[in-house]
This record gives C-alpha cells, sequence and structure tokens, in this order.
C-alpha cells in the first residue's frame, strides 16, 4: 500500500495502481482504496510548475515517501501550476483502472489455475459471507454471536430469525462500509494520504470481523497523514495525547468485556 502512493504521489500512476493490484491480491483490504486513488487523479495531478514555483518548492525526485507526499501537497497550493485538461484527467483514470485491472486479473488467474476453486471460494468469495463471532474488537460480534445460535438454549429465538440475521450480519457490515469508503473518496480523495488514513480507520472501525492486527492498517498510514490533521501543530499536541490514551484505554476496556464474556 505504500509503495503504491509512493509512486503515485512521484506521478507514476501506472506503477502506483499494479502495486495497489498485488498488494489487493495478497491482502484484500487494500482494494478499498481503490475510488480514492481515482479521485486524486484530478486536474492538479501530474501538474508541471514553473521554474520560479519549482525553485520555490525545491521540487525533485523524492528519495522518501514522506518527502514525495508533503512536496505534492505543497505543490498543489503553490502558484504557476498549469491545471490538466479534462480529456487528460480521464484518461489518466483509465490507465489506472486497466492497470489495476489487468495486474489483478493476472494474479488471479494464475493462482485460480494452480488452485483452482479453492483459491476462489477460500481467498475471495469466503469474505463475503463470512461470520465470525471470536473477533472482539467487531461491533458486530456479540449480535453475530447471538445469529450463530450462541444465544442460551429456551431463549425463544426461532432457527429461521436466527438464519435471516445471519445473512443481514454477513452482508450488512459490506454495505454500510462501502458507503462510507465511496463518500470519503468523493470529498477527499485530493489529499490522498488523509483519505486513505480516514478510509481504512472506517473500514477497520465497520469491519464485521475485527482484531488488533488489523490496527496496522491505518496506523502505517498515520505518519504520512498527520501533515494534513491538526495533529502535528504544537498547540495541538496534548489533545492529539489525549485522543492516543483513550483510544488505547476503550481497547482495554472493550477487551476486559469480551474476556468476560467468553
Amino acid at each position: 500500500v505504500l509503495g503504491a502512493l509512493m509512486m503515485h504521489c512521484r506521478g507514476c500512476p501506472v506503477s502506483a495502481a499494479g502495486i495497489l493490484a498485488a498488494a489487493a491480491h495478497l491482502k484484500l483490504y487494500p482494494v478499498i482504496f481503490l475510488p480514492a486513488f481515482l479521485v486524486s487523479i484530478d486536474e492538479h495531478y501530474l501538474v508541471r510548475p514553473s521554474a520560479q514555483a519549482a525553485a520555490t518548492l525545491e521540487l525533485g525526485r523524492s528519495h522518501s515517501l514522506r518527502d514525495a507526499v508533503v512536496r505534492l501537497q505543497r505543490a498543489r497550493s503553490q502558484p504557476g501550476f498549469r491545471p490538466l485538461s479534462h480529456a487528460r484527467v480521464v484518461w489518466l483514470r483509465i490507465q489506472f483502472a486497466l492497470a489495476f485491472g489487468v495486474a489483478y486479473t493476472c494474479l488471479l488467474a494464475v493462482c485460480t489455475s494452480w488452485c483452482g476453486r479453492t483459491y476462489l471460494r477460500e481467498g475471495l468469495l469466503y469474505h463475503l459471507s463470512r461470520t465470525d463471532a471470536r473477533h472482539n474488537f467487531s461491533p458486530f460480534f456479540y449480535p453475530t454471536l447471538l445469529a450463530l445460535g450462541s444465544a442460551p438454549s429456551g431463549d425463544g429465538t426461532s432457527p429461521l430469525l436466527q438464519a435471516m440475521l445471519g445473512h443481514v450480519l454477513a452482508y450488512g457490515p459490506l454495505l454500510v462500509s462501502a458507503g462510507m469508503l465511496l463518500l470519503i473518496a468523493i470529498k477527499l480523495g485530493a489529499d490522498l494520504p488523509f483519505c486513505m488514513l480516514l478510509q481504512a480507520t472506517a473500514f477497520v472501525a465497520l469491519n464485521k470481523v475485527c482484531t488488533a492486527q488489523y490496527f496496522v492498517w491505518y496506523l502505517s498510514l498515520l505518519p504520512l497523514a498527520l501533515p494534513s490533521t491538526l495533529a502535528a501543530a504544537e498547540r495541538h499536541r496534548r489533545p492529539a495525547a489525549a485522543l492516543v490514551c483513550g483510544w488505547a484505554g476503550s481497547c482495554g476496556a472493550w477487551l476486559w468485556l469480551a474476556y468476560r464474556l467468553a
């Protein structure tokens, strides 16, 4: 994911799409960032500054992801940039989508020819209907626990109602997450690192299965999004520290309740 973001900020959308496809092949969740990448390719993408603006920004080949992100964000706000035409923006977006689709399809075809339907069932389709009540960081874990038939016997819940609840809990969170991810991409796609951070956070928070390892999905993006947040400012360090402590404390409280339940 970070490699795709770096290539995208360096102005290599096709390479970024290929890396993002490889990441989605290894771990399916990076596919949630695809709308944000497409939205970020706007009239300010791949712009060429004037000589004066380039000298002011010290634009050059960035050797770190942080430099590439910061310089791209600073470049968008500087005068002297010539915006891309609408046709050029559409073509770049088509290139990105095609590169992602081709790369992912090739990897999918290789693994399908190697493992057959087992790969399709366990590597892709399994995530659509998956219900797991033991991922206790998910807000849906307790309703899922009841829907899977773990409620005390004699509670009056019919098998049909339990089956219906199981289907709602299997597909409902996916629809909610899809709507949230698309809305965040449309509203904040111009600031790609910050948008990806919010997308990953929303996806993990609303996911039907979640363990502590899922936190890495958005914590790895936090340092890159700090230039876009107030947490980096001097006067907001204490509130930011309080938020971090509150997040850690809430995780501990949630786990304690889950432990007591189990």
